[in-house]
């Protein structure tokens, strides 16, 4: 009956009726146990046949020593670890689809295993960047929302970051900066989940990264309410113009280096200090 699958509307399997994102495929995500519903539709067909951007992932033998299990069993996995977290729907689409593009992009390193990351002389793209592009490909097909399909897609192709170890309260700062509040809470989910579907038992490696993770989590919350954004400047586009900037891309630049300066020392963000660093930075490009 799988085959039949095909006939069925995109958003009654994915995007929802009323274009809410809560299609068949998103309620199977959200319940408690997605794990036993996404085998079961991969073992009688019909995960393939909704998402034919995981039929490489069957079976494949990733060949890694961070990594016990096949492709799928993976994935199956990390939404398990999503759905055991009460993670948001993007977070749960994101791990189901995270490692697609992984078979695409392997090649064998001389140490004779395979590796997963941008190799450009072998024309190889990076699997974060290849899933990303499969993520939203297969998403707009199942008719997902647009601001869905975009967090998802961000989540894939970020999912590699390195978790910090050390200067976390800044780190953090640039990590919010980057991604934005949302984004950023969701990656760190992600990478939790990521983790512990990497093996059948959990080991020191992992415990230690989990650790880590956590610490990373604990910079993040103290840091969310701080300046990482333009918005929280002391000073803003017109105070810059007072001193005799003009409206240009130039303003802007300097407007990101005041936010950089900042994010590296909170302590910079009064009016004072900036207006002080915009008056040199003006004089500087003159």
């Amino acid at each position: 009956w799988a085959p039949r699958i095909e006939y069925v509307a995109g958003e009654r399997i994915g995007g929802g009726l009323a274009s809410d994102g809560m299609g068949e495929l998103s309620k199977l995500l959200l319940g408690v146990e997605p794990a036993r519903a996404l085998r079961l539709a991969r073992d009688t067909g019909a995960l393939v046949q909704i998402l034919p951007e995981l039929e490489p992932a069957i079976g494949f033998d990733q060949e890694s020593r961070y990594h016990e299990l096949p492709l799928d069993e993976h994935l199956v996995a990390v939404v398990q670890a999503t759905a055991n977290a009460d993670a948001p729907l993007q977070v749960r689409l994101a791990a189901l689809l995270h490692d697609a593009g992984k078979p695409e992009s392997a090649w064998r390193g001389k140490d004779g295993r395979l590796h997963f990351y941008a190799n450009p002389t072998l024309g190889k793209r990076s699997h974060e960047e290849l899933g990303a592009d499969l993520a939203s490909t297969a998403l707009a097909r199942l008719r997902y929302p647009t601001r869905l399909r975009a967090a998802v897609r961000k989540l894939v192709r970020e999912h590699m970051f390195d978790i910090p170890a050390r200067a976390l309260p800044v780190r953090a700062r640039r990590f919010l900066s980057r991604h934005g509040e949302v984004a950023a809470f969701d990656l760190v989910a992600h990478k939790d989940a990521d983790l512990r579907g990497k093996r059948v038992a959990e080991s020191e490696q992992t415990r230690a990264e989990l650790v880590r993770l956590a610490r990373f989590r604990e910079a993040l919350e103290q840091e969310r309410t701080g300046a990482y954004r333009l918005k929280d400047l002391a000073v803003d586009g017109s105070d810059l113009i007072e001193l005799g900037w003009t409206p240009s891309p130039a303003l802007g630049r300097a407007l990101a280096q005041l936010l950089h300066q900042v994010i590296g020392n909170p302590e910079l963000n009064t009016r004072a200090r900036l207006l002080a660093e915009a008056e040199r930075l003006l004089a500087r490009a003159g």
